[in-house]
């Protein structure tokens, strides 16, 4: 039990310490471990290729698990979806670059969040197929045979 007033805290290597100025029975307490800040450890998401099953399992930390996900903005290519536990899963039915913001809140009271932008790159199977029987477009070059 302390006994006595605290007059300086200092941070250092993630622990709290406190000078007490008095009298003590016990210094427990007086060292306490803080929690780190929540953060999205996940860098990068790995690259995906259309019409290929795809997964991604993305991580977080400095909080308590279990950590619950979901997309706070952008949007993925139909046929992948973000699961509540961080899995992001499914086949990709759209070429293209894909940016999107994630979100990571943890299991902690007060809850505690962390969000992350990330991009997904999903990679077409081949050359791409005109489908439009429109003229393209003035300067833009288009091979003919013979």
């Amino acid at each position: 039990m302390l006994r006595g007033r605290m007059i300086t805290t200092k941070v250092i290597a993630g622990l709290l310490a406190v000078t007490v100025l008095g009298s003590c029975q016990s210094l427990h307490g007086a060292f306490a471990k803080l929690s780190g800040q929540m953060s999205i450890t996940s860098d990068t998401l790995p690259a995906a290729s259309n019409q290929e099953s795809y997964r991604a399992v993305l991580v977080a930390g400095g909080g308590t698990a279990p950590y619950k996900w979901i997309l706070l903005d952008g949007w993925l290519p139909a046929g992948l979806k973000l699961q509540e536990d961080g899995v992001l899963t499914g086949t990709p039915e759209l070429p293209g670059e894909f940016y999107i913001t994630v979100q990571a809140t943890d299991d902690s009271k007060p809850v505690r969040s962390a969000s992350k932008l990330l991009k997904l790159r999903v990679s077409s199977q081949g050359p791409a197929i005109i489908t439009s029987k429109s003229e393209l477009p003035w300067g833009v070059w288009a091979p003919t045979t013979k």
